[in-house]
């Protein structure tokens, strides 16, 4: 009871940031132009429109989805440092996770069949094959980046004795290349008019190749040439598929789920 107890404590002191996020919420409200986003250009219109807006926003899919986010990083997280898999605490935060997902997919089908609300994960996108496409390789891509981002400076600092400054330049090749890629990826895009799928495959092929490849590097030794040319491989592969990633969904959705997926770009 102490390790769980403990464990929110840690959790309580990561919240000294939301006094910067209020100040950036502040900032938008008060630099946003009156009538943005209004045909009429009238105070009581704005007003009443963003009621209405409120009213539809899915604020209970919202705090499930997060909740059921947050539990299950917690125990992937905490396992084995604060508590194991056979603790109460690990069966606890399992079980609230179990229940958040469940009932946030039952909330969204609910919503889906009864529209009272604008829901963040309709029902209709379980039978569209290419955003349910995009979602999947979203995720897997984005678990496999955190791994990179965790596991190479982890293992310049434990295994390599390694300070933290040149941990970072060790994971250099490989997220700055990514962001490159990315920014690339979506200019040759849009201009040479090549479809998603063909730079998604590029994408995904040259990133399972280097992360194989990390996987190769040997712990016994500090990171060779070779080594940062397979990061640099796999920072390439990730950063033309997430650029891709991100590009597509408006080109996919309809237009009314514009507003939960990433806005078009010009």
């Amino acid at each position: 009871m102490k390790q769980f107890i403990g464990f929110y404590t840690d959790v309580i002191n990561t919240t000294y940031s939301v006094p910067l996020c209020a100040i950036a919420i502040v900032i938008l409200a008060i630099a946003m132009p009156t009538n943005f986003g209004l045909d009429q250009h009238t105070p009581s219109l704005r007003t009443r429109a963003s009621y209405r807006s409120f009213a539809n926003l899915d604020l209970l899919g919202s705090l499930l989805l997060l909740s059921g986010t947050f539990l299950t990083i917690s125990v992937l997280n905490e396992v084995n440092l604060a508590f194991t898999w056979s603790s109460r605490s690990a069966i606890a935060l399992l079980v609230l996770a179990g229940i958040s997902w469940a009932g946030f997919f039952a909330w969204e089908w609910h919503l889906s069949d009864f529209p009272k609300q604008d829901p963040i994960f309709p029902k209709r996108w379980l039978f569209d094959r290419a955003w349910i496409g995009i979602l999947i390789s979203s995720f897997v891509t984005g678990a496999v980046f955190n791994v990179v981002l965790v596991y190479v400076p982890q293992q310049a600092q434990l295994l390599l004795d390694k300070s933290p400054l040149d941990a970072g330049i060790y994971l250099i090749g490989y997220s700055a290349v990514a962001a490159v890629a990315a920014g690339l990826v979506n200019i040759l895009s849009s201009r040479g008019r090549i479809p998603f799928i063909y730079s998604l495959l590029v994408g995904c092929t040259l990133h399972t190749v280097g992360v194989g490849l990390l996987s190769t590097i040997a712990s016994s030794h500090g990171f060779h040439a070779t080594d940062i040319v397979y990061e640099v491989i796999a920072g390439a592969g990730m950063g033309i598929t997430m650029g891709i990633l991100v590009l597509a969904p408006p080109y996919i959705v309809e237009d009314r789920d514009l507003s939960i997926s990433p806005p078009r770009r010009n």
